[in-house]
């Protein structure tokens, strides 16, 4: 299954999709719970909201234009810059211009 943005509210008519535990529970009467952990039969339609993530086992055309394919995550700037060495603050002295000294 693959994971997806919600762009526009949508509906599901049917299939299967991956929900957390609390928009299962906010669409219980509507969801048929599977064998699987997180994978939910869809009985009646179910709404989402701009926002959400779902996990989709098939999308339609009617649903496709509402959401978005969620990517792999970047990795962490840490991971992909190198250390690079700390080196001690340098103190700057200013010259007294010839004005200051008299």
């Amino acid at each position: 299954m693959r994971e997806y943005h919600v762009l526009t509210p949508v509906y599901f008519h049917c299939g299967r999709l991956v929900l957390t535990e609390d928009q299962a529970r906010k669409r219980a009467l509507s969801l048929k719970n599977t064998a699987e952990n997180g994978v939910y039969e869809v009985v009646e339609p179910v709404y989402f909201i701009a926002g959400e993530v779902v996990g989709v086992d098939d999308i339609n055309s009617n649903a496709a234009h509402a959401l978005k394919e969620v990517k792999a995550p970047p990795l962490p700037v840490e991971a992909t810059v190198p250390e690079v060495e700390k080196k001690e603050p340098v103190a700057v002295v200013k010259k007294r211009s010839a004005k200051a000294k008299k």
